[in-house]
């Protein structure tokens, strides 16, 4: 090889050297395991799918999905203009799941048509109109015998019809050396408002507005599809979903385990008027070891100058089997999370809603736990959105998530945090005169269901 040659390729090789790591650092850094499938139809065995996203997982004969309702048409009569807009109705099947096994796929140029069960699902599941269901790849990793995490496990952000879900299995001990999150992956924040209308008046009395109207924040998401345009404004909440502000104030926090923070009465509110938006209902009263929610959105917060803030995305879904949970060594930060988010700051507007937590549910036989490496599992609800200015409203803290576990915890090595969002402050100055409301209820750590959750895939 001649010297010029020699040259190159060392020139080559050192690039590589440096090149190489990092690309392969990017590719592992964060991993989803997980494939996404929208059932648009579910008749016996026969699930059709209307979209799909693989990336993380396939969908594959003999293995398992979690087939969960993530959404109903639960609103019932709940849509008059009062402050009885967006209550729940029946829950019906919303937040509902199984486990069930593939028998067959099929497929068109690669895409996922349909999937085959082995027997047909005993719950009764919705693909109306107002609902959405879907399918989740029930990933079985190790083999059969223990796993060790190599990268970060993200859950893919919900997008209105899939995503928002990790689910995963180990027989054997899961070593959680890396982050396993659905932080943010839940229902989504409303948008902060574009219409810039002005309004004289403080509006208290307006609790639902159509998308064409000035002067109303957007409602934030929740367990509630919603299809009517008719309803997509103003300080009602919409179930889960924070109510967005009236001219020109915040928007409510999102709710799960407990109910979202009240959005500040804020600019040209004198009492008993109050224009902030509502917070999310609660759901715990229909939260257990089978039926675990999504967090709901953070409304939107409204504007007459340009200078409002969304409100936040809630956290998503957590499933874990294994015989054990594992740490190791020592390290920092560690988690496993299903956090809202925190809303960002407005101006001489209204500020966006927190999003609430989400839901993890982990069924394990034991913990060997490391007490040098803490496994802090959280739920926590998003803080709302603060003001730059005297007079505006603050956006209202989302409610807390919830965590459930299937066997007692040990008394070291885990810390467990769901914990409600702050309310946003109403005014600029440093020490905080007027605070929202945050997320509702007092935080209960974790709930201990003595049973196993999830089914075992054999």
């Amino acid at each position: 090889m001649s010297a010029r040659r020699t040259a190159t390729y060392r020139l080559i090789m050192r690039t590589l050297a440096v090149i190489v790591p990092i690309t392969l650092h990017a590719l592992v850094s964060h991993a989803q395991v997980n494939g996404y499938a929208r059932v648009s139809a579910l008749a016996s065995t026969t699930l059709t799918i209307a979209e799909s996203n693989e990336t993380g997982g396939n969908f594959a004969t003999n293995d398992f999905i979690v087939l969960m309702q993530m959404q109903g048409d639960v609103i019932g009569s709940n849509t008059a203009n009062n402050s009885s807009f967006g209550n729940l109705d029946a829950i019906a099947a919303v937040g509902r799941y199984e486990i069930l096994r593939i028998a067959s796929v099929t497929r068109t140029a690669g895409v996922l048509n349909t999937i085959v069960l082995t027997t047909a699902p005993t719950l009764d599941f919705s693909t109306a109109a107002n609902a959405r269901l879907q399918a989740i790849t029930f990933e079985r990793l190790g083999g059969g015998g223990n796993f060790t995490t190599t990268a970060a496990i993200p859950a893919l952000p919900w997008n209105g019809n899939i995503g928002g879900v990790v689910a995963i299995e180990v027989a054997g001990r899961l070593t959680v050396a890396h982050n396993i999150t659905a932080d943010g992956a839940g229902f989504r924040g409303a948008a902060a408002d574009a219409d810039n209308a002005a309004f004289g008046s403080c509006d208290g009395s307006t609790f639902v507005a159509a998308s064409t109207s000035g002067q109303f924040g957007l409602k934030g998401e929740g367990i509630y599809r919603l299809t009517n345009t008719a309803w997509t404004k103003s300080k009602g909440k919409l179930l889960n979903g924070g109510g967005g502000g009236n001219s020109h104030n915040g928007g409510g926090g999102g709710g799960n385990y407990t109910a979202g923070g009240l959005a500040g009465a804020g600019w040209n509110s004198v009492a008993p008027c109050h224009a902030g938006g509502i917070g999310g209902i609660a759901l715990s009263g229909h939260i257990g070891a089978t039926r675990v929610f999504m967090g709901g959105g953070g409304g939107g917060g409204e504007a007459n100058n340009g200078v409002s803030s969304a409100g936040t995305n809630g956290g998503g879904i957590i499933l874990i089997k294994a015989d054990t949970i594992r740490t190791t060594g020592a390290c920092t930060g560690l988690r496993i999370s299903a956090n809202g988010v925190n809303a960002v700051q407005a101006g001489n507007d209204g500020a966006g809603g927190g999003g609430a937590g989400g839901s993890i549910v982990i069924d394990a036989n034991a913990f060997n736990l490391a007490t040098a490496c803490v496994l802090n599992v959280q739920a926590n609800g998003g803080n709302g959105g603060r003001v730059n200015n005297a007079t505006h409203s603050g956006g209202g803290g989302g409610g807390q998530g919830v965590v459930i576990f299937s066997s007692t915890l040990p008394t070291s090595g885990i810390s467990v945090t769901t914990n409600n969002g702050a309310g946003g402050c109403n005014n600029n100055s440093n020490t905080c005169l007027q605070i929202p409301g945050s997320g509702c209820g007092t935080p209960v750590l974790w709930l201990v269901v003595q049973s196993a959750l999830l089914a075992a895939c054999a």
